[in-house]
Order: structure tokens, then sequence, then C-alpha cells
């Protein structure tokens, strides 16, 4: 080949290179996707338009910088910070070896929000694989689908927590009639099956006998009452009309008036019921809730305590601004399983008295979200056979 033909051809082959060096830069100027490339050192050197728009950056901002530097502002999807040096670039650069489909969360300064970024990063390198020379990183905007992908999450959450209210709602459905069919109707048919022997043998009874139906009649329309009030009560939490209106109490002069109605069902069963308030203890309570909280936690330890038992009512200064109160008996006790489940609808953890007495568990709940009302705590501690101890934390003050 004679030198005329050896100029021919080498500006043949330089106009190829010009025709594949203009090609490759305006695919590299208007491709969708995101371009930098980044030396051996992780410095970027070069991006694209599409580079710019999807980071907010222009090439001048990027020039100098690499993934490390903590301006990027980098997230994983979780929120959780990206750290610079596990950047997918930086990750190419150590390893030496591609990395792919990366999702991360870029804070964009001209938009002033994060834009949701897909990643490859692939190491480049001169011969073989001895000399790298730089990293070329794509990425492309995800951040339509990472919304779309999120809202769909949403509403996946918002089904979940629909199902289950709608399975609270359900239990509470047939807790109610539970209650309807099992504890109301049992003390029903007792006082109905005392009438009636009234109607038909009262002129074969003696005295005593008289006075021995009586009083268990008594005992039927006294657990009739209490079961009653706890439902109608359970009822107007659930449906939200419980109104909630705190004020400073002086607890001493109000326990006894709580409390009596309890003593006379404690009087029956030989059970001594005593109370250690200070003097000068200030709670700041709704006081019907307070007086609904009480009773139900003081009638739950007599109707578990067997006759000749103790209970005790005591409150303190708990530190800071809270009160405590606890209630102590010396009754049957609860084991943990029972401890575990007792403020739960599903759970059947209803259980006849010592001395037979209708139990729903409502007033323990009732007591739950009252006390919850308050900003308080309950706590339960209990063992088989030895007793109980109900710890209630109320506020002193607002």
């Amino acid at each position: 080949m004679n030198d005329k033909m050896v100029r021919i051809a080498d500006r043949s082959h330089l106009k190829d290179l010009q025709e594949s060096e203009k090609k490759y830069r305006e695919l590299f100027e208007t491709m969708a996707q995101g371009v930098v490339y980044q030396s051996a050192d992780g410095t970027i050197t070069s991006a694209n338009p599409a580079a710019e728009r999807i980071l907010g950056l222009t090439l001048d901002q990027m020039q100098g910088r690499t993934s490390i530097d903590p301006r990027w502002n980098a997230i994983h999807k979780d929120g959780s910070d990206f750290p610079g040096e596990t950047h997918p670039a930086m990750e190419a650069l150590r390893t030496r070896q591609p990395v792919r489909n990366v999702i991360m969360g870029v804070f964009n300064p001209s938009t002033g929000k994060y834009t949701w970024i897909k990643v490859t990063a692939m190491p480049k390198f001169l011969s073989g694989n001895d000399n790298l020379i730089e990293v070329i990183t794509t990425f492309e905007d995800i951040t339509e689908l990472k919304l779309a992908e999120d809202t769909h999450i949403q509403s996946k959450e918002e089904i979940r927590m629909k199902n289950e209210e709608l399975l609270k709602l359900n239990t509470e459905k047939d807790k109610f009639f539970s209650i309807i069919a099992h504890d109301l109707r049992s003390p029903f048919n007792n006082f109905l099956g005392f009438t009636q022997m009234m109607v038909e043998d009262l002129h074969t009874l003696r005295l005593d006998e008289i006075q021995m139906i009586a009083l268990s009649m008594r005992k039927s329309a006294t657990n009739l009452y209490a079961l009653l009030e706890n439902l109608l009560e359970w009822s107007r939490v659930q449906r939200g009309l419980i109104t909630f209106h705190p004020e400073p109490l002086l607890l001493t002069t109000k326990i006894d008036e709580i409390l009596q109605p309890v003593k006379e069902s404690a009087r029956q069963k030989n059970i001594e019921i005593t109370s250690h308030i200070p003097g000068d203890l200030v709670i700041y309570t709704d006081e019907r809730m307070l007086a609904s909280i009480l009773r139900n936690i003081t009638s739950n330890a007599v109707k578990f305590t067997p006759k000749g038992g103790k209970i005790i009512v005591a409150a303190k200064s708990s530190g800071g601004n809270g009160i405590e109160i606890s209630v102590t008996d010396t009754g049957i006790g609860m084991s943990q399983k029972m401890i575990d489940s007792v403020f739960m609808l599903s759970a059947h953890v209803n259980r006849q008295g010592t001395e037979g007495e209708q139990s729903t568990g409502l007033g323990l709940m009732i007591c739950k979200d009252f006390i919850e009302k308050h900003g308080g705590t309950l706590t339960i501690e209990s063992k088989e056979g030895k007793g109980s101890t109900f710890r209630i934390i109320l506020p002193n003050q607002k």
C-alpha cells in the first residue's frame, strides 16, 4: 500500500471515529438515563444532562466530588442513611465488580425533595483486569414507581387495619351475645327458680327456709345488677359516649364513699377491707371514672377472695407527677397465662367467684380503658393460691 492509500485510509478511519464520537455524544446527551463517569479515585469527571436533571445538580457542581461526599444526602428505601462508602460506584471501585440495580433516594436541591433512583455501576479497565481506569454509573428515576409502591403498601396496611378493626368489632359482638346468652341468663334462671319455689311451696316452707331463699334471691339480684351495670358502661365506652372531665380530688375524702357498696358485699363473706390513704394525697382524675375503676377492682377482689379473707386498698406518691393506688387481696390468685389474657375480649378468662359469683371480665377492661384515658397504667401481680395486687398509676396534676 502506497503513502497515498495510507493517508486515504487514515482519513476514512478518522471520519469513522468522528461519526462514532458524534453518535455517542448524541446518545449520551439525549438518553433518559443518567450517566456519571468517575475516575479510579472516585472523583466525578463527567455527567450527562439526564444526570443533572435527575440529581438536581449541574456538571460543575458534581465535578470533583465523590460518592462519599455527605452532600449527596442519600437514603435507603426504609429512610435510613445510605453511607457514602457503600454507594454502588464506590463498591464497584473497591470490589472491581459490577454492582447492579441498587435502589436509593438522593436529595434533589432543585425540588427540595428526594429523587428515587435505581443505580448500576460498572468498572472499566484499560486492559484485562489489572488497570481500572474509571467507573460508569447509570441510573433511572423511579420516583413515581416508588410512590406508587408506597401507596400500594399503605393501602394494604389500611386494609389490614380495617380487617383488624372489623375482627375486634366481631369479637365485641360475640362477647356481648355471650354475656346475654350465658352470664345474664344463669342468674336470671336462679332468680326465677327461687320465685317459682316461693309461689308453689310458700305454705309449706319454714321461716328459716324462706329467709334462705330471700338471701339467695338477693344474691342473684345483686349479681344481675353488677353484670348489667358493667354491660351498660362497657357499651357506652365502646360507643364513645363517656365524657372525661378530670379535676383535682382529695383521695381520702372519696375513698370510703366509693368503697361503701363493695364493703357490703365483703361483709356477707366476712372479708375485711381496710384502706391506707394519706390525708393530703391529691389526685387529678375524673371522679366518676375513678369510682368505676376502684369499685370494679375491689369487687373483683371480693369475688375471688374466700370467706374470712382480707383486702387492702392503699395509695402513695409514686414520684414525679404520679399517684399509685393498689388493691391487694388474699384470694385465689391468677396464673401468668390468665394475667396475660385478662384484657383480651377473645380470651375466655371469666370464671366464677369463690361463692359462685358470676363474672364477665368486662369490669377489668372498663378499668383499663378509663385508666388509659387518664394517661395512666394498670399492672397485675398475682400467683395462684397466693392472692393478687392490682397497681394503678394515675396523675396528680394536669
